[in-house]
């Protein structure tokens, strides 16, 4: 008896070993190197921020095996903007990541300070999670107006501004975009400036941005323009 238990300890230390040298053999062949890291992601709004960058970017050349999952799913939902995350393995060399996004529209600068600002809510930021978000549109504000928006929410003038502000092209030759409010719940001046032509444009009315894109076609002359609903006058 005491050597049929014998036998079998070492059978099972033996499975054990052999187990454990697939394991590291596994996890060292290149046949399972990760090549290829499929992402998408969803949300109204959403923008790849760069901390979520950093974390795809470093999953590619690692270990089908080695790489944890759970970690990764971690380290994604810390990142700012994030709300859920869900990463795969797909053998013998491929992951797929997709996140989920609040849906930070815009950025929001002032004297003091850095916020984002999604449908429903803007909140303070540091400077380092401003820039992570380069892609967004960058809307320059009082400081007492950003912290009366975070303090008691979004009021209809800001609504308008954001639906505008968050549609405009950010690769175009819009310098910055500046929005004048004097914590009236109506919607105020929105400046935009533009590299060429030199001009500004205040927009004194909520339009829509079909309306502001064909006032950027009208363009073509350097100096200062004001946007109405139905009207586009060049200042003398």
């Amino acid at each position: 008896m005491t050597r049929i238990r014998i036998k079998i300890g070492f059978s099972i230390l033996l499975v054990l070993i052999a187990t454990i040298a697939v394991y590291v053999g596994l996890c060292n062949m290149s046949y399972f190197t990760i090549k290829e890291v499929e992402y998408s992601a969803t949300g109204s709004g959403y923008n790849v921020a760069s901390d979520v960058q950093n974390v795809i970017s470093g999953i590619r050349g690692q270990n089908l095996f080695r790489f944890n999952v759970s970690t990764t799913e971690a380290d994604l939902m810390k990142c700012e903007g994030v709300s859920s995350v869900e990463v795969k393995k797909y053998f013998p060399d491929k992951v797929i990541v997709k996140v989920h996004y609040s849906g930070f529209l815009i950025r929001v600068i002032t004297e003091e300070g850095y916020y984002l600002a999604d449908s429903e809510k803007m909140i303070k930021v540091s400077k380092e999670k401003f820039d992570s978000y380069p892609t967004l549109n960058q809307v320059e504000m009082a400081d007492g107006y950003a912290s009366f928006i975070v303090k008691w929410g979004y009021e209809e003038g800001f609504v308008q501004m954001l639906e505008l502000t968050r549609q405009i092209d950010a690769k175009s030759l819009i310098t910055s975009i500046k929005y004048d409010n004097n914590n009236s719940n109506r919607f105020e001046r929105l400046f935009v400036k533009m590299s060429s032509p030199d001009a500004e444009l205040c927009i004194r009315e909520p339009v829509t941005y079909q309306r502001l894109e064909q006032a950027f076609e009208y363009l073509v002359d350097d100096g200062i323009y004001d946007l109405y609903a139905n009207a586009l006058v060049k200042r003398t």
